[in-house]
């Protein structure tokens, strides 16, 4: 397909890499992001020649007109992610997570473009007690799983015969990303058990997928350079099914690497997201031929590597983890 592409909250943890990832594929990129976590993360971006960067909420649907203008394919990262911030500011995640997808995909329209590719979440599945694939019944247990399941049908439903949408149920990502986050499972327990030297850990048998955020970003390319037919109105779960762990074992694996980590766990607790899920990834390693590149072993080695090596000065500071947008 042609390369200009449009990435909504691309200053984003997830956005960031696809950016950097795409121009140096030759993309042209375009990102709208109202750089609620700071823009530090895009610097380097502004110096290449087919980066454009327009600051703005989504929400503002005479913006996206602007922006969807000249446009071949879209990347809806933009969000309000997760069930904790969702559960802080409802309306805000509801007009985000829905109603500006819904303009979106109507413009998306209107201008013809012609691949829309849509990051949704596993959570979606809520609790199961089998491995779910993309036909299994949906059962949000957050408000969050709630508003990307209303941004999915009106993605994948939308009248439109131009625009190739696809929707693409991430499972927890980790890694680095220069829109770094330390509330993320993976990363949060490596970062605690590092400086720390002990992590408690509630829900201990609860079941997890993960994905590093190198694989999300590899799989979204992926499907905007497949043939039409194999992706158009499609959902694919993005990661792998060696990356389904319970949190015990995710905590064990990080203290293989802190043996001296005092590690506190615990049988049962109560919180606002009780998800255990384990996700089957079949479906896109058979029709795109993705498989992971990341093991949660690398990716540990990887965050150690950041904390250790003091790259990131203060991993503390409030602008890594997503609440600190409503506080």
């Amino acid at each position: 397909m042609s390369k200009k592409i449009l990435i909504t909250g691309g200053a984003g943890y997830i956005g960031t890499i696809l950016t950097s990832s795409m121009l140096r594929q030759n993309y042209k990129v375009r990102v709208i992001d109202n750089l609620l976590y700071g823009g530090e993360a895009i610097l380097p971006f502004l110096l290449d020649k087919n980066y454009e960067f327009i600051k703005g909420d989504i929400r503002e649907k005479d913006l996206l007109e602007k922006v969807v203008q000249d446009i071949d394919g879209i990347v809806h990262l933009a969000a309000i992610v997760g069930f904790p911030i969702c559960s802080v500011i409802p309306d805000v995640a509801l007009e985000v997570n829905v109603e500006a997808t819904k303009n979106l995909v109507e413009l998306a329209a209107k201008n013809k473009v012609k691949r829309f590719v849509f990051a949704s979440t596993y959570s979606n599945y809520g609790v199961a007690d089998d491995i779910v694939t993309e036909e299994s019944l949906l059962n949000p247990v957050s408000l969050y799983a709630e508003t990307k399941i209303k941004g999915e049908k009106i993605v994948l439903e939308g009248d439109n015969t131009n625009t190739k949408p696809t929707v693409l149920r991430f499972a927890t990502a980790f890694g680095f990303s220069p829109r770094m986050r330390f509330d993320l499972i993976i990363n949060q327990f490596t970062l605690e058990m590092e400086l720390n030297k002990k992590l408690e850990v509630y829900q201990k048998n609860y079941y997890r997928s993960y994905v590093h955020v190198q694989d999300i970003v590899k799989t979204i390319i992926m499907v905007l350079e497949a043939e039409e037919s194999l992706v158009s109105r499609q959902i694919f779960n993005v990661g792998g099914n060696e990356l389904n762990y319970t949190k015990e074992e995710i905590a064990m694996i990080i203290k293989r690497f802190i043996p001296e980590a005092k590690l506190i766990v615990k049988d049962y607790s109560i919180d606002g997201d009780m998800r255990s899920i384990r996700v089957s990834y079949d479906k896109v390693k058979k029709v795109l031929g993705f498989k992971p590149s990341w093991s949660v072993e690398k990716g540990i080695e990887e965050m150690l590597g950041i904390i250790r090596n003091k790259i990131i000065s203060n991993p503390k500071d409030p602008r890594y983890y997503q609440l600190s947008a409503v506080k």
